[in-house]
């Protein structure tokens, strides 16, 4: 069984960084899935990117110190990184002097690993010192990176260095990458996100370009589950795709950076794992299922995986719910062939299923119940949107009993009111399946209402 070498997670997203229980809670959780590597890069935290050149204070060395020695523990290696690529002045000795007294001072509390990160600031050299000193960004940065190695070497051989370029993705063959190639220390690790910066796929010929660039094998950044940005309506619970399973032959390891939602993350980082140990033999699907039974338990399982359907929508399955989307197209399918009956009965015994299921739902374990809150009071707001479209069709269909017609009209008036509230909705649960669906019921039924004399 063939396993790729660095196996884990980077915390590396914008926003609200993990609490330290956050980050001894995950440590101990990779080192449940023989995952060997977490990477402390949190971009808001102020010590690791805007305020870089100031030592961490007492509190959050202690801090540091017991994530050493949680990772000791359970096998998984802690990797402390620096950002200081937004105002750092490369040709500067001082500035030099500074960025060793940093990484001594973590050095000097047990890490052995580092990073230094170039990621998200301008691809282009803007201090006027480092114009004149240095012909290319590239050349820049491998300058610092090796004089870091170099110095932390001196202090300990055994110290390893991870450097993220400012050129983390697309397609691998670029000139500021065949620089970083050839300048760069042969030890550092070279990050990459892939063809994008939220890959839909890491594809064999990708690494392959980018690893004979960088004349390495490439150390993959996964933005998967990651949610923040723009992403953060979306939750990002679906299976681990699209990652070809040979990449073993162009990489070093995938470090996945996950969501700020500690516990929602690790259904991803469960399927990973899983990947990542085995490549050749990953079942995605096999893998998810498990992956929410350990999560949810047996009893919530089942329900969880129908919530977890109606929230596909991510970088790895850029498209509407399928699950829903299927739903839709067979009620209308029967309605096509004025197959009334079944295809009302069908769609609210579906749709009533998926209410049901709340109740199991409430059952949840507590600290992931409070993370996807949101997503859950929408689920449920948009389940009673869907049923009250279909109690509509079904009122519609039955115009000739007594009282249908008001029964139609207020049916109308609590989907309206729900099509209001949804404008106001905070996430992506169910994508745009059941807005359309209901939206078009209600214009159908506005032209009838309008167009009828008898209302």
């Amino acid at each position: 069984m063939s396993k790729f070498a660095i196996r884990g997670i980077i915390e590396g997203f914008y926003g609200r960084p993990w609490s330290h229980s956050d980050r001894l809670n995950m440590i101990n959780f990779l080192g449940q899935q023989e995952m060997n590597t977490y990477v402390y890069a949190p971009k808001d935290d102020p010590y690791h990117r805007y305020d870089w050149r100031t030592l961490y204070p007492a509190d959050h060395i202690k801090d540091f110190s017991e994530l050493i020695s949680a990772g000791n523990k359970v096998g998984v290696s802690i990797v402390w990184a620096l950002s200081p690529g937004l105002s750092l002045v490369y040709s500067s000795s001082h500035e030099l002097a500074l960025l060793k007294n940093k990484f001594k001072a973590m050095q000097t509390i047990g890490f052995k690993k580092f990073g230094l990160f170039f990621d998200d600031i301008p691809n282009k050299l803007i201090h006027k010192e480092d114009m004149e000193k240095f012909s290319s960004l590239a050349l820049a940065q491998a300058y610092i990176a090796n004089e870091i190695l170099a110095y932390l070497k001196e202090l300990d051989p055994d110290a390893e260095l991870f450097f993220c370029p400012t050129e983390y993705m697309g397609s691998g063959d670029s000139s500021y990458l065949n620089k970083l190639g050839n300048q760069l220390n042969q030890d550092i690790q070279i990050f990459w996100t892939g063809p994008q910066v939220c890959s839909n796929t890491l594809d064999l010929n990708n690494a392959k370009t980018v690893s004979q660039t960088i004349k390495r094998k490439v150390l993959f950044w996964d933005n998967y589950p990651v949610n923040d940005a723009s992403m953060q309506p979306e939750l990002h619970i679906g299976p681990y795709i699209n990652r070809d399973k040979e990449l073993l032959k162009y990489s070093s390891g995938i470090l996945l950076n996950p969501m700020d939602l500690v516990e929602t993350s690790k259904i991803a980082i469960f399927c990973a794992a899983q990947f990542l140990n085995d490549p050749l033999d990953y079942s995605p699907d096999s893998a998810w299922r498990s992956a929410i039974e350990f999560l949810v338990g047996s009893e919530q399982k089942e329900a969880f995986i129908r919530f977890a359907k109606a929230n596909s929508y991510s970088c790895l399955e850029p498209y509407q719910p399928q699950y829903l989307e299927d739903a839709i197209n067979e009620f209308q399918a029967k309605l096509d062939l004025n197959d009334w009956e079944s295809a009302l009965s069908e769609s609210m015994q579906f749709f009533t299923q998926l209410k049901t299921d709340l109740s199991v739902l409430n059952k949840l374990p507590q600290t992931l119940s409070q993370e996807i809150k949101p997503w859950l009071e929408e689920y449920k707001e948009w389940l009673e949107i869907a049923l009250n479209a279909l109690t509509i069709l079904i009122e519609f269909r039955d115009l000739s009993k007594a009282d249908a017609g008001d029964r139609l009209k207020k049916a109308r008036k609590e989907l309206r009111e729900g099509l209001i509230r949804s404008v106001d909705f905070q996430t992506y649960c169910c994508g745009d399946v059941i807005h359309n669906f209901a939206q078009k019921v209600y214009r159908s039924t506005s032209y009838f209402l309008a167009n009828t004399p008898y209302f």
